[in-house]
């Protein structure tokens, strides 16, 4: 008796089972979601795409002695603007708050993100890392990170 099924068949019965599923609690998907954005950076490429926290705008430019970053940072208040430094970069995190007046109807564009936001920049850092300046006015943060020229190697 042969009881092989196509590849096909096996797909449209996984579509089907999927589609008449039960929804889990919000709860639950909070959890499941919460874990994706957890261990989504660390986990292997299996084929699914990681979640990822939305970025934040940035633009960067540089002459001899420095670099420029400046980074949108609108509705962000200052106290929710992290930065840390990497091994070849920073990130930049923020958090905007959805303001107590601010009134939702019918969506037609939906391009503001709100709540934890980050966004890494891949300048390297100089060795003394308060030699770096920041600025943060009018919901615009800027950074000024000083070219390391590196230290000279004396020949003997």
């Amino acid at each position: 008796m042969d009881i092989s099924i196509g590849k096909k068949q096996v797909e449209k019965t996984i579509e089907k089972t999927i589609e008449h599923a039960p929804k889990p609690p919000k709860y639950v998907e909070d959890f499941i979601h919460e874990g994706v954005k957890f261990f989504g950076g660390v986990a292997p490429k299996i084929g699914l795409e990681p979640y990822k926290t939305p970025a934040l705008a940035v633009s960067a430019s540089e002459d001899d002695e420095n670099y420029y970053v400046y980074c949108d940072m609108a509705g962000i208040k200052r106290d929710t603007i992290e930065i840390y430094a990497l091994g070849g970069g920073f990130t930049i995190y923020g958090e905007r708050v959805i303001p107590d007046n601010l009134e939702f109807g019918k969506k037609i564009n939906d391009d503001i993100e709100f709540g934890k936001l980050e966004t890494c920049v891949g300048i390297a850092l100089p060795k003394e890392i308060s030699s770096i300046k920041t600025d943060f006015e009018n919901g615009m943060l800027k950074i000024v990170i000083p070219k390391y020229k590196g230290r000279k190697i004396s020949i003997e």
